[in-house]
């Protein structure tokens, strides 16, 4: 804490010096302050430091294409912001985005890259997910085989506009139809909405990766990898829990225990785990598939392990104190880590084939908070709208009650229906008012984009007319406005947006 007389020639120094972001040494007593429940440092003096610039070690530069933002669930530590950030400022010339099972990063992500335009710079933000992949024909009823259903870890990056749409998808289809402690992925569906997305093997829990540590024949492994467009192996320490037997043994549920330690006994030092590596790298020859080395991001820096051990023992984990090193790395601790590949090899999985799958993805655009909300609702919500009516049309149809009927409607809902003379649409809009009402808890699924509640306006002219429709007249995004862009989806109408 540090007093001056507001004015004077000392304040407009710390004024114009002391800004969010600048670099500063300070000397004084650090003191536990009661009030504010932390320590707290009463400065005597303070200097103005420049910043040293942070060096990648490496002219060549390296893309990290696996990566958890806070946006993973106790899981992940670090806001997308500071990670695009931390990239930019290494020279990396892109950075993909792969929360688990979630998309709710990209919005500050698509902030984040464009006030580094604004600023002079650039860097290409790749858009993806680190989804929850089960077979169909292993699972064929999702919601009555909820026992024992076997998940891969796999890796989607979004390669252009109509990739984003179908990653938007494929998340409302897991989180919707097939959920089950997570949201779940099936392969017909990545089948089905493939057009415009990359396909990557992802980590040690990845169905590639898993088949080479039981050993599973070349053939088998092929089998595998056809379906992807390339292979992925991360450093050494990710996987070093596998030489744990002392933790294995903890592990309190005896059948996954002892399937474990089964799947493990032949691992016993780094070495092992190197070879793990080799033989990925060695059938990526075999097929004429790229192998991309990745640091599977969880933190930061390497000294933020520790914060994400306290999450981690927070949820019970034995192994909480042993944590793997997933910060992001440079270039050249990347080239170290896998040089025992040689160094030509640790080249072009590190850096030339990370290089080639970001060169094949095109800069897409993603809404923005806030100016963007109304976009983003357009593209994060139509399908999961349209989802939920198809539920709550069947849950309908088997109680034989209709909607008008329900005794528990809300003032928006009776309202809007007092629009009796508008017969084209009507009853849709009606219904997906319903829906946001009863069923989707708007605020909550898009975070900041908040209905604007109790606003009802004529529709009479928009849907008889076939004039185009109007949304955005707010600051918020409300009921009709996605109500609105759902209509338009359904009858190819043309939309205005208000502000744009």
């Amino acid at each position: 804490k540090a007093r001056v007389q507001k004015d004077s020639a000392e304040h407009k120094v710390y004024e114009e010096k002391l800004k969010k972001g600048a670099c500063l040494l300070v000397n004084g007593t650090v003191n536990y302050d009661t009030y504010a429940r932390e320590n707290i440092i009463t400065p005597r003096a303070i200097s103005l430091l420049k910043e040293v610039p942070l060096d990648d070690g490496c002219d060549k530069k390296r893309v990290e294409l696996h990566l958890h933002t806070n946006m993973s669930q106790m899981d992940g530590m670090t806001p997308v912001s500071k990670l695009i950030k931390k990239a930019y400022a290494l020279g990396h010339p892109a950075i993909a985005i792969t929360d688990h099972g979630v998309v709710h990063s990209f919005p500050e992500a698509a902030q984040t890259r464009s006030d580094i335009v604004k600023g002079g710079g650039d860097i290409k933000v790749i858009y993806g997910v680190e989804a929850y992949m089960i077979h169909d024909d292993q699972h064929p009823s999702i919601i009555a085989n909820k026992k024992n259903i076997r998940r891969y870890h796999f890796i989607i990056l979004v390669k252009n506009q109509t990739g984003l749409k179908n990653l938007y998808k494929l998340i409302s289809i897991s989180h919707i139809d097939n959920y089950h402690v997570r949201p779940l992925m099936t392969m017909s569906n990545l089948k089905q909405y493939r057009e415009g997305l990359i396909y990557g093997t992802a980590c040690e829990q990845g169905e590639l990766f898993d088949a080479v540590v039981d050993k599973k024949s070349d053939e088998e492994i092929a089998e595998i990898a056809k379906f992807y467009d390339y292979l992925e192996i991360q450093p050494v320490g990710n996987n070093r829990f596998m030489l744990r037997k002392d933790t294995l043994m903890n592990i309190k549920n005896a059948e996954r225990r002892e399937r474990l330690l089964e799947k493990y006994k032949d691992l016993n030092t780094d070495e092992d785990l190197q070879n793990l590596n080799r033989k990925v790298v060695e059938m990526g020859e075999k097929l004429g598939m790229p192998v991309c080395a990745t640091c599977d991001v969880h933190f930061m820096d390497k000294e933020d392990a520790i914060f994400r051990a306290v999450l981690m023992a927070g949820q019970k984990f034995d192994d909480a104190d042993n944590q793997p090193p997933l910060y992001y790395r440079t270039t050249a601790e990347m080239l170290s880590e896998f040089e025992y590949l040689g160094s030509e090899k640790a080249e072009e999985v590190v850096i030339t084939n990370p290089n080639k799958i970001a060169d094949m993805i095109d800069v897409v655009q993603v809404a923005r908070f806030p100016a963007d909300a109304a976009l983003l609702a357009h593209q994060a919500s139509v399908h999961i709208v349209l989802n939920i009516i198809h539920e709550i049309e069947q849950r309908e149809a088997a109680r034989n009650v209709p909607v008008e009927d329900e005794p528990h409607q809300k003032p928006l809902e009776r309202t809007h229906k007092a629009h009796r003379g508008v017969a084209q649409g009507e009853h849709l809009v009606s219904r997906l008012l319903q829906v946001f009402c009863d069923e989707l808890q708007l605020h909550v699924l898009l975070g900041r984009v908040k209905p604007h509640a109790g606003v009802v306006r004529d529709l009479s002219n928009e849907l008889v007319t076939g004039a185009p429709l109007l949304i955005g007249q707010r600051a918020t995004v409300d009921h009709l406005d996605i109500a609105l862009l759902v209509l338009a989806l359904q009858e190819h109408r043309p939309v205005v947006v208000a502000g744009f």
